[in-house]
């Protein structure tokens, strides 16, 4: 527990100096003031990661980070799974006329840039959320519930809190042309001002809350991290390139919108992408042991 409360200091430490910095960069960098403060917060919050690691090596084996003979397997075996399943569940919506076939007109270099940087975006995300959430939050929650019923319990608190989490912005306050360290705490505040608003996202908040739930499956069945890391990987690249191909023609309580896990379909789709994970993989090697 002392572990999580240092790491929890430390991203509070984090959030302080985003508030702090995201007016001062803004003056001299070419972004909006939100994208400044997410950026500072996701590159601090790495910076935490990669400290606390060190000190606490013990972390990679308790938290499922040890290097093993199939950590690579897993790892590229969960990225690739969401991407073909979700371009399967996508072409289905162009089929029903629920989105349009739209490839955009731009050249090969922007693709590819696209491309490089979602796989970026999407292992820095994979990485830093898995750790915490997955890592840091779900042990945490074991070791303080220890029953079988504290199993569930510990899985209903990560995947709330990952839920919620996601949803800190899903009201974001109006920043003008000149930013003070007041917005920056406006934005830390955007937690309690979204949730007045939650019957307008919940459909959202209940597809994150299931695809942490798979997240965390995928996690104990396989003692590894990496499973989770590569499937939140994957997640992330496609739903930042499907906007490359496609045009999402409309939004409903079937369909969802172009994210994926906020309709009944998506929540389906995503149920049959975890089936597929739990069959193909399996609990890993470890460097010393030999065939099975």
């Amino acid at each position: 527990m002392k572990k999580v409360f240092l790491f929890i200091l430390s991203f509070a430490a984090v959030l302080l100096l985003a508030v702090f910095l995201s007016p001062l960069l803004y003056q001299i960098l070419p972004y909006k003031f939100e994208r400044i403060f997410n950026r500072i917060v996701m590159v601090g919050t790495l910076v935490c990661v990669v400290i606390f690691v060190r000190i606490k090596k013990e972390t990679f084996v308790q938290y499922g980070l040890t290097w093993q003979n199939d950590s690579l397997r897993f790892l590229l075996t969960a990225f690739f799974a969401p991407v073909i399943v979700l371009s399967l569940y996508v072409a289905l919506q162009v089929l029903v006329g629920e989105a349009v076939l739209s490839i955009r007109d731009v050249s090969a270099w922007k693709w590819i840039q696209r491309i490089f940087l979602a796989i970026a975006a999407g292992l820095l995300i994979g990485v830093i959320e898995e750790f915490f959430f997955r890592g840091a939050v779900m042990n945490a929650c074991r070791r303080i519930w220890t029953s079988t019923q504290g199993l569930w319990l510990s899985l209903l608190v990560t995947n709330l809190f990952y839920s919620i989490v996601h949803f800190v912005h899903a009201k974001k306050p109006f920043v003008d042309q000149t930013p003070d360290f007041i917005d920056g705490f406006r934005l830390l505040a955007a937690p309690f001002s979204s949730f007045a608003h939650f019957s307008s996202f919940w459909p959202g908040f209940v597809g994150l809350f299931i695809f942490g739930l798979m997240l965390s499956g995928l996690t104990l069945k396989t003692k590894s991290l990496y499973p989770a890391i590569g499937l939140h990987a994957g997640a992330v690249f496609f739903i930042k390139t499907d906007g490359l191909w496609v045009d999402f023609s409309t939004t409903n309580m079937i369909w969802g919108s172009g994210k994926m896990y906020d309709g009944f379909a998506g929540w389906g789709a995503l149920a049959i992408l975890y089936l597929i994970l739990l069959l193909i993989l399996k609990e890993p090697r470890t460097m010393n042991q030999g065939p099975r």
